[in-house]
């Protein structure tokens, strides 16, 4: 085999804005190819220096070098030979497109390459033909035109606002090419007059939006001098998703160096190419920005190996399907960015950008189902935490409360054609401790298959014990029978509930009208939802047990199958039949369904509503 002269050296530390940029001046040895196919990261997370080598598509290998914490973006097609350098000799690997690989190195052990396995998605594979490898010569970068805006207070001269945008654009442009293979350019310079009565950055974001015209240029930027930059602020900047038009960012701050403001840029433009916020302290997606560290010199301008898979996911398809929407992404790459952004959700739970981009990238029923189960599991860890920062955590009906609003929440933000499906799927695939959903319903079967025992486990460890009316069984029943409800209607529903409780005569815990009465609320939630007759909002607004289910307190349970019979007849009978629809008829009159129909969608919420 043979090698190249130069080794490649990413993510040097930065030595000043105009010389070095961290990622930028690492550039020297080799220039950021295209992508043909996908992109592999390959991110040090280990302690020692880790040297390995990658085959091109010709069968020529290119040595690298990462030093901790840093990371190399490499174009793949298909798949790509990889060889680890180690004392012992070299390990081989098989790199596969559009995955993250992490160096790790156990203390005084050689260093290995673990890839991440998204939430059971499988990575692409590449296409069929005989050529694969690492695609080093490619084509050209992909190009985000720009134009430039300032608003009216910014008092500086255009020469000089424009040359500072000239060199402070060409900065990012460098470290967008060499993490994602994207540049910017400039096809304009405007000024445009904020509306000085707005507050609120969110609502100035949108009126930047309806008054500056971008003409001809993909993206239009404005940096504002009405909303000044403070130390450590978590707003910035901001765009009203990834791939819009617009982006908004603060420009005046007197104590805002300009290393500061390019991590500003960058840290949108990420959001513009897909990224989420990141929990790593180095990153530029991190959630605070302007805390001083860009003004270290050892400080480097990095993203993290997360973000940087799936904005090299979205570059690919600007460059290759002239994608300008997230909409037109194809289903290969929003699968990818689901699962990315899904395992983001889920180590950080205290930020809701991944979650957000989650619900951007579903497609159907089974995307919907995924999303929800995520953010749900996502307040299930957060949950956990609280006991670490000496609160308590929530429990029984209120934990209930907070799955049922977070996945209305996540839902409602689904397309209207399956929200509602989506809801009812993720929610009772989150909290089923009994695989009962996955006998019925082919897409909560297929979900629940590709959930491996140990993460199985996780998730029973980390739900909790959400109750119904401080029962884990009514629960149970309750979510099973919303979900049956969608799979086999609600008669369908009724009956498996009704079968299951005389199988309980049998030997069992006897028949129990509590569990038919939750098994009853659970079909008339889901019908209700399904003939929009209770709305994914008002779920998120005002979900409580007592509301929706009713109190079973004065309910008979454990009887025999002689008793049942004695006392209400056969379950065909006119006399079981009319108890049964004596229950319906309790639970309507319950306020959640009354709301809708008295025309108060947004009522009172609890007292206990978790906060």
């Amino acid at each position: 085999m043979t090698w190249p002269e130069k080794t490649f050296r990413p993510n040097v530390a930065r030595a000043s804005l105009l010389v070095a940029l961290a990622a930028a001046s690492a550039m020297g040895a080799v220039r950021a190819p295209i992508a043909a196919a996908g992109t592999v990261i390959v991110a040090n997370r280990s302690r020692q220096t880790v040297r390995f080598a990658v085959a091109d598509t010709e069968g020529n290998w290119r040595k690298l070098v990462l030093k901790p914490e840093q990371l190399v973006p490499i174009p793949v097609v298909g798949k790509a030979e990889c060889q680890l350098t180690l004392p012992s000799g070299p390990r081989r690997y098989e790199l596969l497109a559009d995955s993250l690989y992490l160096a790790r190195a156990d203390e005084d052990q050689p260093p290995y390459l673990q890839r991440i396995v998204f939430g059971g998605d499988s990575a692409r594979q590449g296409p069929a033909a005989a050529t694969h490898g690492a695609d080093w010569k490619g084509t050209q970068p992909g190009t985000i035109r720009v134009k430039i805006f300032v608003d009216e207070e910014d008092q500086r001269r255009d020469s000089r606002w424009q040359e500072k945008m000239k060199k402070r654009m060409a900065a990012a442009s460098q470290v967008l090419e060499y993490y994602c293979r994207m540049r910017v350019t400039i096809e304009g310079f405007d000024r445009w007059v904020s509306d000085n009565q707005l507050q609120d950055f969110n609502q100035a974001m949108v009126d930047f939006e309806k008054t500056a015209q971008k003409g001809a240029a993909d993206l239009a930027i404005g940096f504002t001098s009405q909303f000044p930059v403070t130390r450590k602020m978590a707003h910035v900047g901001g765009t009203l998703g990834p791939l819009r038009s617009h982006i908004l960012i603060r420009e005046y701050g007197v104590r805002v160096s300009e290393m500061e403001r390019l991590e500003i840029l960058l840290h949108e433009l990420g959001h513009f190419l897909g990224a989420a916020h990141s929990p790593e302290r180095s990153s530029l997606m991190r959630t605070v920005l302007g805390d001083g560290q860009a003004n270290r010199r050892t400080f480097r301008v990095a993203y993290d190996a997360y973000n940087v898979l799936a904005m090299n996911i979205v570059a690919e398809q600007w460059r290759r399907r002239q994608s300008r929407n997230f909409r037109q992404l194809d289903s290969t790459a929003l699968q990818r960015l689901a699962a990315i952004y899904g395992e983001i959700a889920r180590f950080y739970t205290a930020d809701q950008a991944a979650l957000n981009l989650l619900s951007l990238v579903t497609r159907s029923p089974e995307h919907g189902a995924l999303a929800v189960r995520r953010a749900v599991l996502q307040v299930a860890w957060a949950n956990q935490n609280r006991t670490a920062a000496d609160q308590l955590p929530y429990k029984d009906d209120v934990l209930m409360a907070l799955y049922v609003r977070t996945a209305a929440a996540v839902a409602d933000k689904l397309p209207k054609e399956y929200a509602r499906q989506a809801f009812l799927l993720g929610l009772g695939l989150s909290l089923d401790q009994h695989n009962v959903l996955s006998r019925f319903a082919p897409v909560a079967r297929k979900i629940a298959l590709a959930e491996s025992p140990q993460e199985r486990r996780e998730r029973l460890r980390v739900i909790g014990k959400p109750t119904v009316h401080g029962r884990v069984d009514l629960a149970q029943h309750f979510l099973a029978s919303a979900v049956l409800t969608l799979a086999v209607g609600s008669g369908g529903a009724e009956a498996a509930g009704l079968y299951k409780e005389i199988s309980d005569t049998q030997g069992g815990t006897g028949f129990s009208f509590a569990d038919v009465a939750a098994d009853l609320a659970g079909v008339e939630l889901a019908t209700a939802l399904l003939k929009d007759k209770v709305s994914l909002k008002q779920l998120r607004k005002d979900f409580h047990v007592s509301r929706y289910v009713l109190d079973v307190t004065s309910l008979e349970e454990g009887l025999s199958l002689d008793q049942l019979t004695s006392r209400y007849g056969a379950i065909t009978s006119p006399q079981f039949q009319t108890h049964l629809e004596s229950l319906r008829r309790q639970i309507r009159l319950l306020p959640g369904y009354q709301a809708t129909a008295n025309g108060n969608p947004a009522a009172q919420e609890p007292a206990d509503k978790p906060q």
